[in-house]
């Protein structure tokens, strides 16, 4: 299936909703699902404004709030291609990327590419690509 074509199927909510829930059910009776995930709050600071960090071993990607985004005056830079399970088994399409944002933890600065998702209960969610592009250990 071309890249296009893929597209326009995932564009359709009802086909979105129907693979997010086959791909829930499938995790969920090979027991995929990750068993005890404990996010972790952190502050950070994104273009020198102080924001708190979810920092989520569930999650495989990092995303940021479209709120903080509109706030920070930053532009998203790319479609994304993703589609965004959360936990409970719903799905949501990014409203795009932006790559290389440079967010600050501890005095050290960190780029990371993040998917912007119109989430209210988080500014800011840091997952698993983070956690490999830092070597972070979660023991």
């Amino acid at each position: 299936m071309t890249q296009e074509k893929w597209e326009a199927f995932l564009a359709n909510a009802s086909i979105r909703n129907a693979l997010s829930a086959y791909l829930y059910k499938e995790a969920k009776d090979n027991n995929l699902l990750p068993q005890h995930v404990t996010p972790v709050k952190c502050n950070v600071q994104i273009k020198s404004q102080p924001y708190q960090a979810i920092i989520d071993s569930g999650a495989a990607v990092s995303m940021i709030a479209h709120s903080v985004v509109k706030e920070l005056g930053l532009k998203i830079e790319h479609a994304s291609n993703s589609l965004i399970v959360s936990a409970v088994g719903t799905s949501t399409r990014p409203l795009g990327i932006i790559r290389d944002l440079p967010i600050e933890i501890e005095g050290a600065r960190i780029p990371i590419t993040v998917e912007v998702v119109p989430a209210t209960s988080y500014s800011l969610l840091l997952g698993n690509d983070l956690s490999k592009k830092i070597n972070a250990n979660y023991n």
